[in-house]
């Protein structure tokens, strides 16, 4: 009895907690559902319905079209991959605290689109909007393709650099050697004993930042997606090989796929004529190349200022760390030099007294006797049986 019934505890307390997830999850898709999230498949991949990265996403929002009419013209034109009408986004999912507002944008296939502005902006709030990742309040999103996505904070499991930029998709030798000359990564895995062979560690230890962001962009290059979001992608790099990153790789290798973009490089801005979507408090408020943009009188040097100062504020951050992971490592050291005393010992058994004393510390004494005999007769009745 004693036994089935902790038993029976243990599983109620599984069942309970089975039940909150599944009841969490239940929760999740009910707010999808509160956006009208539906995705509309590609016909040449129905033969893989179930992959998220191969369909056509098409969302509309719950709330009245603020434009007063239903024109669903700008998913359906020829040559557009990416479409937003109007967008109205939140985090809270409350349309008085919007993170992106009146967000009206197209790419066709094969562009190449630059995003930029203050840090804050919404600018890859933008990019989440495009993956499904915020809560739609209000306008539609389309988006045809496989989608590659590339963060700000690379992403690396624990396994060998292959295996990072494979990530499950069959080894062809000459793409694969091609994209590590694209992404600058032939030098590195050169200096590694092992080559690309080498095993990272937990959250790729024996990578720096630009190299795991490297990795991560060669990932995503590998997948052959037909869009391609990057979240600064050349930010932890130096800006010699941001430079060849962004012409082998960017421009050259992916110059057939749709990219949107977003960088603070102020270099990389003037020198493009490709259009630039400057974003300020969640909206879009300028867009053109970058002759148009300056002759407007948008200031690029205010943006890579703002930049810039969050890269000092993490570097800063970055160095605190460091100084504390030092004070630990000093105190480490001193506290092996401290003097250390051998610590009394006894050596024997344990009187049963000490039990009984241990016992009777947490119930009284008929207690304690009827529980003993309770679990006695439990242990006899197992061996009987």
């Amino acid at each position: 009895m004693s036994w089935n019934m902790s038993q029976s505890v243990a599983m109620l307390a599984d069942f309970a907690a089975a039940v909150a997830r599944v009841q969490n999850l239940l929760n999740i898709v009910d707010q999808s559902h509160h956006t009208s999230v539906q995705k509309i498949f590609a016909k040449e991949e129905d033969k893989m319905p179930n992959n998220r990265e191969s369909s056509t996403i098409h969302r509309t929002g719950d709330f009245p079209d603020l434009r007063g009419e239903n024109d669903d013209d700008f998913v359906l034109r020829e040559g557009v991959d990416i479409s937003l009408g109007n967008v109205l986004c939140s985090w809270t999912n409350d349309q008085n605290k919007p993170t992106l507002k009146s967000l009206c944008l197209s790419v066709e296939k094969g562009d190449l689109l630059f995003i930029t502005g203050p840090v804050g902006c919404g600018k890859t709030s933008l990019l989440q909007a495009i993956l499904e990742e915020i809560p739609l309040i209000n306008g539609r999103i389309f988006c045809q393709g496989k989608i590659a996505w590339i963060g700000q904070d690379p992403w690396v499991f624990s396994g060998s650099i292959r295996d990072n930029i494979l990530f499950g998709e069959p080894f062809d030798t000459e793409r694969y050697h091609t994209i590590l000359l694209a992404c600058d990564l032939n030098e590195d895995l050169q200096g590694f004993p092992e080559g690309d062979m080498t095993r990272v560690g937990e959250r790729g230890i024996v990578l720096s930042g630009g190299q795991k962001a490297r990795v991560a962009l060669a990932r995503a290059v590998y997948s052959n997606a037909d869009v391609y979001l990057l979240d600064d992608p050349l930010s932890a790099v130096d800006p010699k090989v941001g430079c060849h990153i962004f012409k082998a790789c960017i421009s050259n290798f992916l110059g057939d796929k749709t990219r949107v973009m977003v960088t603070h490089n102020l270099q990389l801005l003037k020198d493009t004529s490709n259009v630039i979507v400057v974003m300020k408090e969640g909206t879009i408020v300028a867009q053109g190349n970058s002759e148009s943009l300056i002759k407007s009188g948008i200031d690029f040097d205010v943006i890579e200022r703002s930049a810039e100062k969050k890269r000092t504020t993490s570097m800063a951050e970055n160095s605190r760390t460091r100084a504390d992971t030092d004070l630990e490592r000093i105190a480490n050291e001193e506290f092996v030099q401290l003097e250390t005393v051998e610590e009394d010992r006894a050596f024997g058994s344990v009187s049963w007294r000490i039990y009984w004393r241990y016992i009777r510390a947490g119930m009284n004494t008929v207690l304690a006797v009827a529980l003993m005999m309770f679990f006695v007769v439990v242990q006899g009745w197992f061996l009987f049986s």
